[in-house]
């Protein structure tokens, strides 16, 4: 072999070595490089994922907590419910024993009623008012100066008894029905109806004349006087339209 081609296989050998070289050491370069972009991913996902763990904790403790801030709110509700239902217990029992006292006390005071009623007395003379006006319970004046005259001269009574006075001409509409039987059966009524609607419309005026004349004394004696309305009326033929008042003793 010449010295000339000796030369150009060493440089050929050069060659070669630094390709291979320069291809090494970008093949280097590339593996590091990915290397490193890998590396970086990890850490970031490591990042994340520590990152992420405390907020699953703090998500845990707060339903924990929530979890038993209920807890205690049911078993703070079943004491109250309790608490209340014993407290209703007892006040059942109160009324029902209240209950049990009143129905006494009435029977008491109705026993006492019906004894004055039965040992009173009553007094030969009495108070009368014969001037209202038809289907009115209107005590003018007058006539409530005479009941409260008769009250005071006989004050230490037991009682006052209250009977309303109504007269026959007191309805002027029943009336004339009753005159004009014609009418019966166009109004689908008979004349036992009109008797019947004549008596209850009396015994209510009677009974509200009653009741007005009550009044009258018990506020003219401070409520002290103990009345009784009549289960009865007087029906007069003469007119007389008012309340008659008896004391008893």
């Amino acid at each position: 072999m010449s010295g000339e081609t000796l030369k150009k296989s060493k440089v050929g050998m050069i060659i070669h070595i630094i390709v291979y070289t320069l291809l090494l050491g970008s093949l280097a370069g590339v593996v590091y490089l990915d290397f490193d972009h890998i590396q970086k991913e990890a850490r970031i996902l490591m990042g994340e994922e520590m990152e992420n763990e405390p907020v699953m904790d703090e998500v845990s403790i707060m339903q924990e907590e929530e979890l038993a801030n209920l807890q205690e709110s049911h078993i703070q509700l079943n004491s109250d419910y309790n608490q209340s239902q014993m407290a209703y217990e007892d006040l059942q029992t109160d009324k029902d024993d209240l209950e049990k006292e009143l129905i006494s006390l009435r029977q008491e005071c109705s026993n006492k009623e019906e004894g004055t009623l039965r040992n009173a007395q009553k007094v030969k003379d009495y108070a009368s008012c014969y001037n209202m006006y038809n289907g009115s319970y209107f005590i003018d004046k007058a006539c409530e100066k005479t009941i409260t005259q008769y009250v005071k001269k006989h004050k230490n009574a037991s009682y006052f008894e209250i009977v309303g006075i109504v007269d026959t001409l007191e309805f002027q509409l029943l009336a004339q029905l009753e005159k004009n039987r014609s009418l019966y059966d166009q109004l689908g009524t008979s004349q036992e109806s009109v008797n019947n609607i004549k008596k209850f419309s009396q015994m209510g005026l009677a009974k509200f004349r009653a009741m007005e004349a009550s009044w009258k004394i018990k506020t003219y004696t401070n409520k002290k006087a103990v009345t009784y309305d009549a289960h009865y009326q007087i029906v007069s033929k003469k007119g007389q339209r008012g309340v008659l008042v008896r004391a008893y003793k």
